[in-house]
Order: structure tokens, then C-alpha cells, then sequence
């Protein structure tokens, strides 16, 4: 059901922007692939180090050996997707340091963004 929509979206669209894959909306990557086999412009946004904040938020807290393995295969997997839509789409926008430093080699078409921020004294 999700696959037809997104589908029937991408046909009608002349751009499909998608951004890195945080369940549950890992599925969307779809859209991106779907996009891309169909020579569509695509947009990838990584907006955040996604990598480093899901070992601390997420496989930082599991319980047991197991669980732990189980996230970070999950997060190596994920890791794989990005890399994949980095490589795939017309324009990539990295927004971090840490996302330029760990996808920039992988963007066919890349631009760091950088945020605006207030000085320190």
C-alpha cells in the first residue's frame, strides 16, 4: 500500500526531496530508489549525525549483549541506506560537521550547510 503511494507521488513529481531514514519512516527510502530508477531529480538531505546520536541515545541504553548487537546491526544497516541515497541523488545537503566528515566521499553532488550561529565571547 505505502509503495503505491509513494509510486503514484513520484510520477507527479518534477523534484523528491527525502532526508535520512529514522524509523519509522525508513520505508520512504523507497521513494528515493523509485525516484532514481525513473531519472527523476532527487534532493538527500542529512540533517543531523544520525550515526553518533543513535549510539547515544538509542544503542548506548539497550540491555544485554544481545539487544546491543541486534541495534547495531540495525544502525549499520541504516548507516548502508544513507551512504546509498548519498550516492544516488542529484544533490546532496550535508548539514553537520559530522555528516560532512563521514559522507562527503560518497555524494555524487554534495554541499555543506552551514548553520548559522551566534559568536561565543
Amino acid at each position: 500500500m505505502l509503495q503505491g503511494i509513494l509510486r503514484r507521488e513520484v510520477a507527479q513529481a518534477d523534484l523528491v526531496h527525502t532526508s535520512n531514514f529514522f524509523a519509522p519512516y525508513v520505508g520512504l527510502s523507497y521513494a528515493h530508489d523509485y525516484a532514481v530508477a525513473r531519472g527523476k531529480k532527487t534532493l538527500f538531505v542529512i540533517a543531523e549525525d544520525f550515526q553518533d546520536m543513535l549510539q547515544w541515545e538509542w544503542l548506548r541504553e539497550s540491555n544485554g549483549a544481545f539487544e546491543r548487537w541486534r541495534r547495531r546491526r540495525d544502525l549499520t544497516r541504516l548507516d548502508r541506506r544513507v551512504a546509498k541515497s548519498a550516492r544516488s541523488a542529484s544533490l546532496t545537503f550535508l548539514h553537520t560537521p559530522a555528516a560532512v566528515n563521514r559522507y562527503r566521499l560518497e555524494t555524487r553532488n554534495g554541499i555543506a550547510i552551514r548553520q548559522p550561529g551566534r559568536p561565543t565571547s
